[in-house]
């Protein structure tokens, strides 16, 4: 169970079925954090190790739909990944302006057997 169960988002961009390749793979999507909140961080989690992301991408739909208006805050976000050998779980959280970190999604995942070791 996610810490930001109100909140609405997709993850609209991943690996088939959650399994990661060796090298490096995109997670993308949108994330909608309320009326009076938005995001200014977002940071993916693989086991122990952190990925920063790139939030606030423009999606010019979803906020018209989420906002009533165009952005900011823009709904998009993406992350560049690389997740290790043995890795088993992706986290993704989001930070607000106070500076207060949000886990709204976990996923169990698979890595390739040739990807690198966790150094």
């Amino acid at each position: 169970m996610t810490e930001a169960p109100r909140w609405q988002f997709a993850v609209e961009v991943h690996p088939p079925g959650w399994a990661f390749p060796a090298g490096k793979s995109w997670v993308a999507g949108w994330i909608f954090a309320g009326h009076n909140r938005h995001v200014t961080d977002l940071r993916a989690w693989v086991d122990g190790r952190v990925f920063l992301g790139l939030p606030g991408l423009p999606q010019p739909d979803r906020d018209i739909a989420l906002l009533g208006r165009a952005g900011p805050p823009y709904a998009g976000f993406a992350l560049l990944l690389e997740p290790h050998r043995g890795a088993t779980l992706l986290r993704l959280e989001a930070r607000d302006p106070a500076g207060t970190w949000t886990e709204f999604f976990r996923q169990t995942i698979t890595v390739a057997p040739d990807a690198p070791p966790y150094v």
